[in-house]
């Protein structure tokens, strides 16, 4: 064995060895409070192109085992990796800290930042967190929803949308961490369902889609608003006459 691929494997046996201190579960919490308890990582072993092909789950004697990933939709099965075999591949991290996410994606961008890079992004999500709680999130009606799932259909083919995609898209990920979240959900909720109702949108196992009189509901309200304009902006001349000519009768007065 060259000294090139002593060195690389000795450099991802240690990565791989510093990630199982702290192997996760199988089923990683996403919400709730147990959110706040994680602090644990998976390892995986990648082969051509950067795909998983093996997760490892604890280190023996010669080397590591756990579990090969096939390709196809196949189940995994047990087997094990040994050291020599590590310089066959590559090493990607994936490291649950707290409400952090962090991944890596070789051994040395793990051995140079497992420490820093989580704790870090922590108090940057934090700060993050805190600032957007303070934020007043309006509310938005009925016409602005419907022309969001428009646009979104035409602009990227996403015809379907559920109640936490159409916030997400409003508000961005973090309004699951605002105050007034459950407030908000329940608003977007009845208002969704109110457009079901009235045959603007249709629904499918939580999915909403625009309906085709949904479009014409749009155009009508178009129509509507292109009227109001109007009508201000017809106002706005008939005042701006009507002082001129006030104007004119004083200086024809003196």
């Amino acid at each position: 064995m060259t000294l090139r691929k002593r060195v690389v494997r000795n450099f991802r046996t240690l990565a791989v060895r510093l990630a199982l201190r702290r192997p996760g579960p199988e089923s990683v919490p996403l919400t709730g409070e147990a959110i706040f308890q994680r602090n644990y990582r998976h390892c995986f072993l990648t082969g051509p192109g950067g795909k998983a092909v093996f997760v490892a789950l604890e280190e023996h004697k010669n080397g590591f085992t756990g579990r090969w990933l096939p390709s196809d939709n196949l189940p995994s099965s047990p087997c094990s990796v040994s050291r020599r075999e590590l310089s066959y591949f590559g090493v990607e991290v994936r490291e649950f800290y707290c409400e952090i996410q962090c991944d890596y994606q070789s051994a040395g961008d793990y051995l140079i930042n497992f420490w820093w890079r989580p704790r870090l992004a922590l108090v940057k999500f934090r700060i993050q967190k805190w600032l957007f709680g303070r934020r007043k999130l309006a509310h938005h009606g009925r016409m602005t929803v419907l022309s969001h799932m428009y646009q979104r259909y035409v602009e990227e083919n996403e015809p379907g949308l559920s109640e936490v995609g159409l916030m997400t898209d409003f508000y961005g990920p973090m309004w699951v961490h605002h105050p007034d979240d459950d407030r908000l959900l329940r608003h977007y909720r009845l208002l969704l369902q109110s457009l079901v109702s009235s045959n603007d949108l249709e629904v499918n196992q939580g999915i909403y889609v625009l309906a085709a009189r949904g479009i014409s509901t749009l155009d009508s309200s178009e129509r509507d608003n292109r009227r109001h304009r109007d009508m201000v902006i017809m106002q706005r001349i008939i005042a701006a006459l009507t002082l001129a000519l006030v104007l004119v009768g004083i200086f024809q007065a003196i």
